[in-house]
């Protein structure tokens, strides 16, 4: 073998040598690895996978869990949560700790299932991570006594902090109704409603916010039953017992005349409490008027008016004009609301149509600007007298729900028990008091329907409900 035969072997033997060695780091750099990584290294690819599957593992977990424990726990009853004396406010928190806010994508899910949607596996999964939020709500709901802390008139900080999670922890307790009834669990379904029911009562009147709160609540559970009802089957020993739950669990309490009378003296108490201010010159307050022209207009008016304009202004805007409200004209203000209410009270209770009684208790609120600018001492207690309307309405409206599902479970039992639909409705049956008479009712070949306000009133969009029983004999 020459010498230049040796050389070329060489060249090749060595080039074949080079390269075996750097082959290794060449694939780990193609693929994403650095090259000093070692034998242990994880593409990118492969970790993204290994993530990937670990995700679903949970997210399968999840949906298990929820599907082996969801039913069970709804139909759970804690004696010692029952018969306890400790303050349910403070589970709730707990429970309100433990939530998870939906990922987007759920939470559009979440509102079609509250609109009647059925509910996929990213719901399934959603609830099964906040079966302990569930579970706490739950137990809290059992507990007699439930109190949020002290509420002050013109001082809404704490209610409205504490809507939005109330509101979210009753879309919850919703979509887990809903999603029971869908796995064909319906004693389960009904006892969530129950549970939605009971916080609603929790939320209370203390304030109109609460108020507000609690009946939003209480729609929300009779919607669900009523979506429950409509889907069925359910046997005559689960209507049974979702009637007799129905008539005693409390939901928000309607007490017209407690609650605005608690309302107004809360505003009173709010005056009477204040520290004492500046005492009230005509100068001080037209001083802190910066317009012209608007000064100008509260300058013809008397003292007695451009007092009770400016605490109006200092209820909304602590400290505006640092004054008080004196004494005498406390006392003429509780007066005054004291007869307003009376009369808002003997309208609601009158043997009037919706109609009118929705006519004259909003007349009395329309004409309160107009006294407020006459100097008198009521606009200075204005949650009270602002809100009878629209108090009577939303009452009016859970009432007409609550006799919709009343309605609903009478066919069902009938049903129940004969094997067919009435052809009319059974006597004794709760009215829609937006028309005094019975509901809507109508044989389908696929079940039945029940309607109310046919000349929409109320000015709700749905008020035609279907429901649907196998065999309807109709």
């Amino acid at each position: 073998m020459n010498r230049s035969t040796r050389s070329i072997r060489k060249f090749v033997l060595c080039t074949a040598f080079a390269l075996a060695a750097i082959a290794p780091a060449w694939a780990q750099e193609k693929a994403g690895i650095s090259p000093d990584a070692g034998p242990r290294a994880e593409s990118r690819a492969a970790r993204q996978a290994r993530e990937e599957r670990f995700l679903a593992a949970r997210d399968r977990m999840a949906k298990e869990q929820y599907e082996a424990k969801a039913a069970a726990l709804a139909l759970r009853t804690d004696e010692a949560a029952a018969a306890s004396r400790e303050n349910a406010a403070l589970l709730y928190h707990h429970a309100l700790l433990a939530y998870r806010e939906p990922d987007p994508c759920t939470a559009q899910v979440l509102n079609a299932v509250a609109r009647g949607g059925e509910p996929d596996t990213r719901v399934k999964v959603y609830l099964g991570r906040s079966l302990r939020t569930i579970e706490l709500a739950q137990i809290a709901s059992q507990m007699p006594q439930c109190h949020w802390g002290p509420m002050k008139a013109g001082e809404y900080h704490l209610d409205l902090n504490l809507g939005i999670p109330l509101r979210r922890l009753s879309r919850l307790l919703d979509a887990d109704a809903r999603t029971l009834a869908a796995d064909g669990h319906h004693r389960a379904a009904l006892a969530r409603c129950l549970t939605l029911r009971r916080l609603a009562h929790h939320a209370g009147v203390e304030t109109y916010n609460l108020y507000s709160i609690s009946q939003s609540i209480h729609t929300l559970a009779l919607l669900a039953a009523v979506q429950i009802l409509s889907t069925g089957p359910l046997d005559a020993r689960t209507l049974n017992w979702f009637k007799g739950q129905l008539a005693a669990v409390p939901g928000t309490p309607f007490e017209p005349a407690q609650t605005l009378n608690k309302w107004r003296d809360t505003e009173l108490q709010f005056w009477r409490t204040r520290l004492q201010g500046r005492p009230f010159t005509r100068d001080l307050v037209l001083g802190k008027v910066p317009d012209a022209n608007d000064r100008r207009d509260l300058s013809i008016l008397t003292d007695d008016q451009l007092l009770v304009i400016a605490l109006q202004a200092e209820q909304r805007v602590p400290g505006i004009y640092g004054i008080s409200a004196p004494p005498q004209l406390l006392e003429r203000a509780q007066q005054a609301c004291n007869q307003y209410l009376q009369s808002a009270l003997q309208i609601m209770k009158a043997d009037l149509s919706y109609r009118e009684k929705h006519a004259r208790l909003q007349a009395m609120v329309d004409a309160l600007d107009d006294r407020a600018l006459a100097g008198d001492p009521i606009a200075i207690l204005s949650e009270a007298p602002k809100v009878v309307e629209l108090y009577h309405r939303l009452l009016v409206r859970n009432a007409v729900y609550d006799n919709l599902a009343t309605t609903a479970l009478e066919i069902l039992l009938v049903k129940a028990r004969t094997g067919q639909l009435p052809r009319v409705l059974p006597s004794g049956l709760p009215k829609d008091l937006y028309t005094d008479r019975g509901f809507d009712y109508e044989r389908t070949a696929k079940g039945f329907l029940l309607r109310f306000d046919p000349n929409n009133l109320s000015r709700i969009p749905v008020r035609q409900f279907e429901f649907k029983t196998p065999d309807s004999g109709s």
